[in-house]
């Protein structure tokens, strides 16, 4: 295993300089985002009566991506500062995969007729509408125990392969095991497969991964499923067995490219382990953004509302994300 990600670092420096000869105008470009995020989170618990105050999901990333040709692809994202959660400061966990650190992808993906072949650190091969957005963009209060708690970022491979229709996509993963200590010296892995289509007013990303462990092994099941009402209004229902059982729903409205307005309400049934807390309630919420600028979402101020059955929390948080594009080509 280390050797095919010794090869396919080799390919990653070498393969662009090949392509300069090989490439269209249309497959060439290199660019670089700064994406900082900032969040005002005052929270109150009902039990004890106790008002407190975080930045949440407050964050500086830098993505680097780009294209050589239609056959090749890239991108580097990297998580420089984080306001809270289990990667504070991240680089403290450099070299571990149980816990997220300051490189979230580094991957390169190369396509061929229908297949795509992505290898290097990428996202766990789940099958969820919650791992739709980037986490600059994630509302912080109504994830799951599957985002907040599963390091999702892995060393590994993934096959996938779109039907002529292009309106279904079927992919297969190996990585490395967030439940593994270190990468590859743990010799413990992850297997999934996925199956992704585009229906109508029926779109599905439904998963199923196996999870090495040290002391266990677990089958995870990830079945997102949205409904599309008309051109404003989806409806999202999805389901994860991570630890337990999570059913998450969301009716968005979208009016405009300015405005989006989400309701949400979710049940956790999750016992994360000896040492945490069983997670077991119901969420309710909603949630909105707005894009400022004209004909662009580099820009986005947000809010949301919770209440946190599971912790009896009432949860606020408003805040702004910017992305700072630079064209390199």
């Amino acid at each position: 295993m280390k050797k095919l990600f010794l090869f396919a670092a080799i390919l990653f420096i070498a393969f662009p300089a090949f392509a300069q000869d090989n490439q269209e105008e249309d497959y060439n470009y290199s660019d670089i985002s700064v994406i900082g995020r900032l969040d005002l989170n005052p929270y109150y618990s009902l039990s004890p009566n106790k008002l407190s105050f975080s930045h949440a999901n407050s964050a500086l990333y830098t993505v680097f991506e780009g294209r050589k040709t239609e056959h090749f692809s890239y991108i580097v994202i990297n998580h420089w500062i984080h306001a809270g959660g289990d990667y504070g400061w991240p680089y403290t966990s450099l070299g571990r995969s149980d816990t997220t650190n300051w490189l979230d992808f580094c991957n390169m993906t190369f396509s061929f007729s229908n297949w795509d072949f992505t290898v290097g650190k990428d996202m766990l091969n789940a099958g969820t509408f919650e791992y739709e957005d980037w986490d600059w963009d994630v509302h912080y209060s109504f994830t799951s125990a599957l985002w907040n708690s599963l390091p999702a970022y892995q060393w590994g491979i993934k096959a996938a392969y779109t039907f002529n229709s292009e309106n279904t996509t079927l992919s297969a993963q190996m990585t490395t095991s967030p439940y593994g200590e270190r990468p590859f010296a743990s010799n413990l892995w992850q297997w999934s497969a996925r199956w992704d289509g585009q229906y109508g007013w029926f779109s599905n990303k439904w998963g199923v991964s196996y999870i090495q462990g040290l002391d266990r092994n677990d089958i995870l099941i990830t079945l997102g499923n949205r409904f599309t009402i008309n051109d404003y209004l989806t409806l999202d229902l999805d389901w994860n067995t991570y630890c337990g059982n999570t059913i998450m729903a969301k009716c968005q409205y979208t009016p405009s490219d300015k405005w989006s307005w989400k309701l949400k309400a979710s049940y956790a049934s999750v016992d994360l382990g000896p040492e945490e807390d069983i997670l077991k309630g119901f969420r309710v919420g909603v949630d909105a953004d707005y894009y400022p600028l004209k004909e662009s979402d580099r820009m986005r101020l947000f809010a949301s509302f919770v209440y946190d059955g599971v912790t009896d929390v009432l949860n606020f948080n408003a805040g702004i994300r910017y992305n700072l594009l630079i064209h390199i080509r």
